[in-house]
């Protein structure tokens, strides 16, 4: 298995900065070459992989509902982690007293936990490869995204529309998270600004109504 370095700002910021190894996947396993797999290691036919997989699916979500979360042996822990419906939050926090209801709160993901002695099989069987490629240096972001949106407001104040270059150049992000990050305000009904124009000439305006 193939690793490489990440050079970027210390996790717990310290302000340092630190090497952390990263596995080198070249894709993810397509649904047919997870089955044939496991035919090949286990001698397990296809149906029965599925038999069993769909047990499991179902007794993990019937451990959740009876409020546990689900060790599966050999496995590891599953668990549900909850969020806030988009939107529910700033709703509430606008309109103080106001209760949340039961619709404003949802499953975001299942967390896993590995079995620790699965991960220590792992460590002895695995061997880790160093690959040729150089160390890739993140930067740390200068700005949070609340101050880049609030920089984006103020830019779109003395001018008609935005371009995602127009916002790379002032949050100094990327260009692919600076127009993700653009697309995710307009689409945001709570924020100031929509999504105007198709392909290369999209523009991104202040909303009528802020």
């Amino acid at each position: 298995m193939h690793y490489t370095f990440r050079e970027m700002p210390d996790l717990n910021g310290t302000g340092k900065r630190r090497m952390y190894p990263k596995v080198c996947f070249h894709k993810q396993m397509e649904e047919a070459d997870f089955y044939r797999l496991m035919e090949s290691t286990c001698s397990v036919k296809k149906g029965v992989v599925e038999a069993v997989l769909q047990g499991l699916i179902a007794t993990i979500q019937e451990g959740f509902r009876s409020e546990n979360s689900v060790k599966v042996p050999g496995l590891g822990v599953f668990f549900p982690a909850l969020a806030m419906r988009k939107g529910a939050e700033v709703q509430y926090l606008q309109k103080k007293g106001v209760r949340y209801d039961t619709q404003d709160v949802e499953i975001k993901t299942v967390n896993f936990l590995a079995d620790r002695k699965w991960v220590k099989a792992m460590r002895k069987n695995l061997q880790l490869t160093k690959d040729d490629a150089e160390v890739k240096i993140l930067k740390k972001e200068k700005y949070t995204e609340e101050e880049r949106y609030q920089m984006a407001m103020q830019f779109l104040e003395g001018r008609p529309f935005m371009t995602v270059k127009d916002y790379v150049t002032l949050t100094q992000l990327g260009r692919t998270k600076a127009g993700k990050e653009l697309k995710a305000f307009a689409e945001d009904p709570e924020k100031g600004i929509r999504r105007w124009g198709r392909g290369t000439r999209i523009v991104y305006l202040k909303r009528s109504d802020n």
